[in-house]
């Protein structure tokens, strides 16, 4: 029970860092200052919570982490091609 709740609590806190960054790159024209080894390792990060979840047969984290994984891969493809 514990490890649910902790690992809930690292994806919302993840989802809560990243969305809003997301946003604004849709929304921007230019992508300057967003780093894009920064969000190549956190997309390492949420894969790596992904597989966690699937080990761990933890449903919710595995599939807010899949969501994070498409978010994070919108991210880096919005940094290459408006970098």
């Amino acid at each position: 029970m514990l490890v649910d709740v902790l690992g809930a609590a690292a994806t919302v806190g993840l989802i809560m860092f990243y969305i809003p960054q997301v946003i604004a790159m849709h929304r921007a024209r230019e992508l300057r200052g967003f780093s894009l080894p920064a969000w190549v390792s956190l997309l390492v990060a949420v894969i790596c919570l992904t597989l966690v979840g699937l080990l761990a047969d933890l449903k919710l984290l595995m599939a807010a982490n899949v969501v994070s994984t498409v978010a994070v891969t919108y991210a880096i493809v919005q940094i290459v091609r408006k970098g």
